[in-house]
């Protein structure tokens, strides 16, 4: 009598970079570790301007508290015109590169056939 039972097999989680392409394992993974972090640049941009603007809110006409809240604000707009900044210069450095869409992650599945 086994004190295991069985149910399946179990799949980790996380995408696999095995492709039957041998070249394609880094571009994958240098195009995931891109769009990872163009998309937590947005949250932290989307949050820094809520921050900002709930400083100005309350901060009842005192104005160091105002003049905070515009410098917070301010800092995520130059924060965002990097980022654009940023993926227009990937972008063009990925079609002199030879890729198609360097921002679109691609995901590989068991079989090896990518997904976006």
């Amino acid at each position: 009598m086994s004190l295991f039972v069985s149910f399946g097999t179990v799949e980790h989680p996380l995408p696999s970079l095995r492709t039957t392409d041998p070249g394609a394992g880094i571009g994958t993974l240098l195009n995931n570790v891109i769009s990872l972090t163009t998309y937590a640049a947005g949250i932290a941009f989307l949050g820094y301007l809520i921050y900002g603007g709930i400083m100005w809110i309350t901060a009842a006409g005192n104005e160091d508290r105002v003049d905070r809240a515009q410098k917070a604000i301010s800092n995520a707009l130059i924060g965002l015109v990097v980022v654009v900044a940023a993926i227009i210069v990937t972008q063009i450095v990925g079609a002199m590169l030879g890729f198609d869409n360097i921002l679109t992650p691609v995901f590989e599945g068991p079989s090896g056939t990518g997904t976006s």
